[in-house]
């Protein structure tokens, strides 16, 4: 068994925060630690807390101190809770209260055949979750079927959901009931059945996007685990070539892009959306378009009418914030066969004015830019020169007789949007 390190209650003071070193010590004070044990460098407890069933809490110890540790209650990530502080303290002053162990694997391995399925059984009688671990270990060796995987993965994410409110523990039964069928995918990558991991990977992200909306914010661990499955399905697709099978795959990651859209969304499609833009070929971007264009919201592409430009206009909507982005999108797909047109139109339909504007203009077609919706407050500029232009035109071709309710109508409609330009149009010689 290696030496562990000597450690100090003001190591443990040092490592965490002091609000939870005050209430662990009073813990540790309490005899709340039950069970200790050392496996190698790691040392593992129960604790007893608030709720019926005490938490399980281990801390790793290295050359540096307190290098690691977990503990089961809703702090605990990291480690830093009252409940692991409890058990530092422990080791430093009553360290032969430590039974020593072996690792539970090397424990299993020693066992024959017979005794671990009795065991594993008699485990799944008391936890029935864990069936679900031992069906996806199996499938690893077996003809892979769709279907009731997704069943299975399905339930997996129920399970993982908290069923209340104020349920504030769900990370780890998150872990422990999905995290086996995303080594399922892995091990099946692993015996270079690319097909069946790919299938196994979209599964994943395809029902994990279908519950994320059912999820709480304290469940962002189950967000990042469905990221986590959308990186490897990328990673998949380069390797698959049947098309149906890559159809599918491109759905579920158009699917996932679109789940979190939205200004305050977690990123859920980040990697989607690059991983679309990568590793689509042209013919999948053209059926890509087409999602994108179906799931456009509220979209509107007249274009009759005068357009009026005015500073500092915004659609500030989720609906309109949407449409942008996916906007944004369908011009990335298409950077390469876009024409000029085509792509101002994709500008004016999707509510991209800022950028619409500033490809007029940079493309030098002033008198277009009078055709948009809006200039934003970036180009004001650009707009005071277009409007004096405009005024000047008008000024030239009015009838004598009509010039002066040309320039009020064009006043009233348009320059009371521009008061600190009012002067300069004045001092023009144009009111």
């Amino acid at each position: 068994m290696p030496d562990l390190p000597a450690l100090s209650r003001g190591d443990v003071r040092n490592w965490t925060e002091q609000r939870f070193f005050d209430r662990g010590d009073t813990y540790f004070r309490h005899d709340r630690i039950q069970h200790p044990r050392r496996v190698g460098h790691i040392l593992k407890a129960e604790c007893r807390g608030s709720q019926p069933q005490p938490y399980h809490i281990e801390a790793t110890l290295d050359t540096a101190g307190i290098s690691d540790a977990e503990c089961s209650c809703p702090m605990g990530g990291g480690g830093y809770c009252k409940h692991v502080v409890a058990l530092l303290p422990t080791w430093v002053e009553s360290a032969e209260a430590f039974s020593t162990q072996a690792s539970l694997g090397k424990t299993l391995r020693q066992r024959p055949k017979g005794e671990l399925v009795d065991l594993l059984l008699r485990m799944i009688d008391r936890h029935p979750d864990l069936e679900r671990l031992v069906t996806a270990s199996a499938q690893a060796n077996a003809p892979l079927d769709p279907a009731p995987l997704r069943g299975d993965i399905k339930a997996a994410f129920q399970a993982a959901a908290p069923s209340h409110e104020h349920d504030t523990d769900p990370r780890t039964k998150a872990v422990d009931d999905i995290q086996p069928y995303l080594s399922l995918g892995d091990n099946l990558a692993a015996q270079g059945r690319r097909d069946d991991a790919a299938t196994v990977y979209r599964l994943l992200t395809d029902v994990g996007c279908e519950h994320y909306p059912n999820l709480p914010e304290s469940s962002g661990h189950l967000a990042s685990f469905v990221q986590t499955c959308t990186e490897r399905l990328g990673d998949a697709l380069a390797d698959v070539d049947a098309l149906d099978l890559r159809e599918d795959i491109l759905r579920t990651l158009f699917e996932a892009y679109v789940t979190d859209l939205a200004p305050d969304g977690d990123g859920l499609g980040d990697a989607a959306k690059q991983i679309l833009l990568d590793a689509s070929r042209p013919p999948e971007r053209r059926q890509i378009s087409k999602w994108v264009r179906a799931r456009l919201p509220g979209m509107d592409g007249s274009t009759d009418g005068r357009r009026v430009i005015v500073l500092g206009s915004s659609d500030a909507s989720p609906q309109a914030w949407k449409r942008k982005a996916l906007g944004g999108f369908l011009l990335d797909l298409r950077a390469d066969s876009l024409d000029e047109e085509t792509a101002l139109q994709i500008y004016r339909d999707t509510g991209r004015t800022e950028d619409l504007v500033g490809r007029l203009l940079s493309g030098g077609r002033r008198e277009k830019a009078l055709d948009a919706e809006a200039v934003e407050a970036s180009h004001p500029e650009a707009a005071l020169d277009i409007y004096k232009e405009r005024v000047k035109v008008l000024c030239d071709r009015a009838d004598p007789d009509r010039w002066s309710d040309v320039l009020g109508a064009l006043y009233d409609e348009e320059l009371h949007r521009l008061p600190a330009a009012r002067d300069e149009f004045e001092q023009a010689g144009l009111l």
